[in-house]
């Protein structure tokens, strides 16, 4: 079973359609035998091209003819819609219906960091599973000298539609480019294995330029490439090479390699990629073309979306009373139409209950006025009457014509509390409106079909609860920006935190400005008594803002503060205090845009991996932080997802390659790009991921259901003669939880991982090793019942063989039936060199930061961790920590040492390539039915950085030997009522000889409070010692003639009666530190 598919069956067809498209907000449909539908969408920052625009029709025309025969006659492009960007020039291109760059299959935008122009495909999920879009830069569509380098554009497109519509893998792996098959013979990680070319050498590793075998690895050396010939016979494989003018087909079973080491077989269990095609819900229906002509060439739509044109939909009926909900819509609301909608933008207003009412018609946002007088169109009124959403949103539709006559890529943003069974009346005229409905369900009343409308517009759906310490509301409405691409001119949320505050107590936390947002920055302060919370905010200059400050609006129960320019980068400090005499919740909102129009501001986006979902099946949360198309590295995502009751769900998200993202490139690549990593340092953001909807969760508690995730990343490898295999453990449930289990297993008669461990006291003897076996145990018919040894004593004379057969080894485990005798034992020599030890010590409340080290590669080192600190991120740290290699020690100083010291759990993540800013982890702790509703928090520090290029790793170790044995003094004062002393006590050390050591003679660190004395070469064996004594006459105690065995003992207890003594007079206290 893989990853992520517990233990149910698949949902029907219409559930798993609905959850395949939602998953990328597809439209493509496969028409008889043509796909319609396809959006290629062009990014706003791409100057305009004509070019581009022809070189995009010409590769997909080519792509149509070569995809047709590559899938035997099944499949062609038909129809193709191109969305060009508002920054070009108008001309007789058609409006968009609910087509946006947001939902493009193929997206055309400046290179991504890792690929430069080579073009990849993002792909979320497992074998079989779609992919989230294809990514191709204007450099590799126009410039035609990079066909010499990955093939024909169209042969291109074909390689990655293969990715993103069947969710198949590349056949050839550039970590792993050669590998040693069954036969013990090298060969090129490649699909199929008939193709021919010549191997080179890159690099000096290689003797005289030819690719030689390294001895250690048995594979060729480092630098070896295999260049695959021009002219070939071989027709396979697409995924492998497709810019070979012979390959016009996919592996097959026929031809397939499943040795090879690459994606392929990990991921989809070593089936060939016309296997994992021809089983795509594509190919379920489709038969080949029985006639010998070609499919007609794809016909092209080229689509410019102008001004944003949007109507608000708001819920005025009697399901709309308690909880505070109207009031709660309209802080929203009016958040939203201040701070969020971009300018320019024409703005409506509608609200309905049985009956609608239009508000305001569409204005257009080209100023703060044109914000307030929307804002002031907000419903006040009471709410009553029925819900009859289809009025609503038919009279949003008549605010919208109003405009040019369509509705045509108009959007509406619809937010209901209330039932209503007569929706379902008016979704086929919405649907086909061509206008995108985004939805707030607020309650858990709230009609269920709502979300529908949202999916089947490509609209965007959140969930808001009652709770009122929770701000779902304000963030499902800052959640919607324009899919244009154009994030320079979108609201990004900074902060949003709320918390029950009980009466004269304070909630105050700490908000980072970063350089790359600023500009219109608004902090927003909500409460619910008639008078407001005293609010302080303090800026990185130290400058405080009060209420006097913030424009407070009581009837609405909101304040406002928009800073002036660009807010200052750093740590912005705010201090909620309720004076109500009762507990309140009190929130904080902060938005802001970026600083800079040229330079893209840190962006996060969440989602899940199916917005519907039915128990047992498993949940992925992804979380996107990343700056333009750089991911940002180091950051601590933590995932809040909220039941429609009950308590949130806390899911912190690790970016550690550990699960389910490849980006894939079109080719095997020779070429080793580095890594630019620009600190980033500290930022803050909250993104709300929308909602899901859960349902066949059980209502009694449930059982085990969720197995442990399939390991796809084993590894082998040879060190001295010894083969070192290695790979990530998963968790009880997926990648949550420890794995229960032994780590010595008896499978199939044969036992795994026995360690045996040879005294060093030993002399070296191959004999010892070589004799190392068992032949047979003493059974009923050869034990001796008088012998007078331990196994009669102990075991009431029963033989050896009788207790063996009794133990559980065996309860299960029948003799092979074979005459021939089992596989012969395995043996790895290891062998312990010198000790590496490294102290990690806590100086702060957190841990987190001290132990999120890499500490890869450390066979055998030691950590001696030592913390008196809780820590609830360690499990962010516990991968590495546990596949290190490394020995840890743990010291807990205190009673509230984090408890999880002892607890290194086999975790793994949801997320298959590291460091790619993905971060991401399975969700399984469902609590009920009905909707959920995710938001993310990102928090930036002072490692997090922004990556650029493909990363080159050095070795780090944390910890070092050293050979020259040293005898050390070191004294310490610890100063418990006097902390304003800082000079040493008088120290003296009598030499054996006769000479004095002082003060003078020792290192001294007045701020560790440390004095330190190496002696020189051995340490003499007599000595008298004069103890540390102070300039105040204290009484000490005189130790002499300390031998060198008893020198350390005697420190000890010097230290003990000293400290006994002189605690009689003085408040402080000496240590002497061996």
């Amino acid at each position: 079973m893989r990853c992520g598919d517990g233990a149910a069956a698949a949902a029907g067809w219409l559930l798993t359609l609905l959850t395949l498209a939602a998953a990328r907000g597809a439209a493509v449909l496969l028409q008889g035998n043509g796909y319609d539908g396809l959006l290629v969408a062009i990014n706003p920052q791409v100057p305009e091209d004509q070019k581009l625009l022809a070189n995009i029709k010409e590769m997909i025309t080519e792509a149509s003819f070569y995809l047709f025969n590559a899938t035997q006659r099944r499949v062609y492009f038909q129809n193709i819609k191109i969305l060009i960007p508002a920054t070009w020039k108008a001309n007789s291109y058609g409006k968009p219906k609910h087509e946006s760059y947001e939902k493009a299959e193929v997206i055309v935008a400046a290179p991504y960091w890792k690929h430069g122009d080579e073009p990849y495909t993002l792909q979320y999920g497992e074998c079989g599973n779609m992919g989230k879009y294809i990514h191709f830069t204007p450099n590799f569509l126009v410039n035609d000298y990079l066909i010499d380098v990955y093939g024909s554009r169209g042969r291109v497109f074909v390689h990655e539609w293969a990715h993103l519509r069947w969710g198949v893998f590349d056949e050839y792996n550039n970590e792993k480019p050669f590998y040693i098959t069954g036969q013990n013979q090298v060969k090129v990680t490649r699909c199929a294995s008939d193709l021919t070319g010549i191997y080179i050498c890159e690099k000096k590793s290689c003797t005289e330029g030819n690719c030689v075998i390294n001895q250690l690895t048995g594979l060729f050396k480092e630098g070896c490439a295999f260049i695959p010939e021009r002219t070939q016979t071989a027709k396979s494989s697409i995924m492998y090479m497709q810019s070979l003018s012979s390959v016009v087909e996919f592996c097959n079973e026929g031809n397939h390699n499943r040795e090879a080491p690459n994606l392929q077989n990990r991921m989809c269990d070593y089936r060939s990629t016309w296997d994992v095609i021809i089983s795509s819900m594509d190919f379920n229906n489709t038969l080949p073309r029985t006639n010998t002509s070609l499919p007609p060439p794809p016909t092209f739509s080229l689509l410019q979306k102008r001004d944003r044109v949007i109507c608000l939909v708001l819920d005025v009926s009697h399901s709309m009373n308690g909880d505070d909900r109207i009031n709660r819509l309209r802080q929203a609301a009016e958040l939203y139409l201040l701070q969020v909608v971009e300018d320019n933008s024409y703005v409506g207003i509608v609200t309905f209950n049985n009956e609608g009412e239009i508000r305001s018609q569409l204005r257009q946002i080209v100023n703060k006025d044109v914000r307030k007088q929307l804002a002031s169109y907000l419903p006040t009124a009471a709410p009553s009457g029925g819900t009859n959403i289809c009025v609503g949103l038919q009279l949003g539709f008549e605010v919208i014509k109003k405009q040019d006559g369509n509705i045509y890529g108009s959007e509406i943003i619809l937010l209901t509390a209330g039932e209503d069974g007569g929706i379902i009346e008016c979704f086929s005229n919405v649907i086909n409106s061509g206008s995108i409905i985004h939805t707030i369900a607020l309650g858990p009343s709230a009609a269920k079909e709502v979300e529908k409308l949202a999916h089947e517009t490509g609209g965007l759906a959140f969930f808001a609860s009652d709770r009122l310490d929770s701000n779902d509301l304000i963030d499902g409405f800052s959640a919607i920006s324009s899919g244009n691409g154009d994030t320079f001119s979108h609201s990004i949320q900074i902060e949003s935190a709320g918390e029950r505050t009980e009466s004269y107590k304070q909630f105050s936390r700490t908000v980072t400005i970063d350089s790359t947002v600023g500009k219109d920055t608004f902090f927003v302060v909500t409460w619910q008594t008639a008078e407001p919370p005293r609010i302080t905010l303090l800026d990185p200059n130290g400058k405080n803002y009060t209420n006097k400050d913030f424009e407070v609006n009581t009837v609405l129960q909101v304040a406002r503060l928009q800073i002036p320019g660009i807010a200052e980068v750093g740590e912005w400090t705010y201090a909620l205090t309720n004076t109500h005499p009762s507990p309140q919740a009190l929130t904080m909102t902060v938005t802001s845009r970026a600083a800079n129009s040229t330079i893209p501001a840190i962006n996060v986006k969440a989602h899940v991996s199916s917005d519907r979902n039915e128990y047992p099946r498993s949940m992925v949360v992804y979380a996107q932080v990343s700056q333009g198309l750089s991911p940002i590295l180091g950051a601590n995502v933590t995932a809040v997802i909220k039941p429609e009751t009950g308590d949130p769900l806390i899911l912190e998200l690790l970016d550690n390659g550990a699960g389910k993202i490849q980006m894939n490139p079109p080719r095997p690549s020779v070429i080793s790009n580095e890594d630019i990593q620009t600190r980033v340092g500290g930022f803050s953001r909250t993104a709300s991921g929308g909602s899901f909807i859960m349902s066949a969760v059980p209502t009694r508690p449930h059982t085990d259901v969720f197995p442990p995730c399939k390991i796809i990343d084993l590894h082998a490898r040879t060190a001295n003669d010894v083969i070192i295999l290695s790979w990530t453990a998963s968790g009880d449930d997926l990648d949550q939880g420890q794995v229960r289990g032994s780590m010595v297993q008896l499978k199939n008669g044969g036992y795994e991982d026995i360690v045996i461990a040879i005294n060093p006291e030993l002399p070296e003897d191959d004999n010892i090793i070589r004799n190392i076996q068992v032949v047979e145990f003493c059974d009923q018919s050869t034990h001796n019942e008088k012998a007078t040894n331990l196994q009669n004593k102990m075991c009431n004379y029963r033989s050896t063989w009788e207790i063996i057969m009794n133990s559980s080894d065996f309860s299960n485990t029948s003799p092979i039936n074979s005459t021939s005798p089992p596989f012969e034992t395995s043996f790895s020599l290891l062998q312990a060199k010198d000790r590496v030890v490294c102290l990690v010590l806590d100086v702060s409340s957190s841990m987190a930061g001290v132990i999120k080290q890499k500490y890869s590669n450390l066979y055998g080192s030691e950590l001696v961790l030592l913390t008196d600190g809780e820590d609830g991120s360690m499990s962010s740290c516990l991968t590495e920590v546990k596949n290190s290699g490394s020995i840890i020690h743990t010291i807990a100083l205190g009673p509230n040492a984090a408890p999880e010291l002892e607890q290194f759990s086999n975790m793994t993540g949801a997320d298959i390539t590291k460091n790619d800013g993905i971060y991401s982890k399975f969700f399984t702790s469902f609590k009920g039915n009905g909707r959920y509703n995710l938001k993310v928090r990102v928090q930036g520090n002072d490692k997090t950085v922004r990556r650029r290029r493909r990363q080159s790793r050095a070795l780090y170790v944390p910890g070092y030997i050293e050979n020259d044995l040293k005898a050390l003094f070191e004294a310490s004062q610890s100063y418990h009522t006097l902390p304003q002393i800082s000079e040493p006590p008088k120290i003296t050390l009598l030499h054996p000889s006769g000479k004095n050591y002082t003060n003078k003679d020792v290192g001294v660190d007045t701020v560790l409070q440390v004095a330190r004395l190496q002696i020189p070469g051995i340490a003499e064996v007599e000595m008298n010692f004069s103890p540390l004594s102070c300039d105040d006459n204290q009484r000490v105690k005189q130790y002499n003639r300390l031998s060198n065995e008893d020198l350390l003992s005697a420190v000890e207890q010097f230290q003990q009666q000293y400290n006994k003594e002189i605690s009689k007079d003085l408040s402080d206290e000496v240590i002497f530190l061996k």
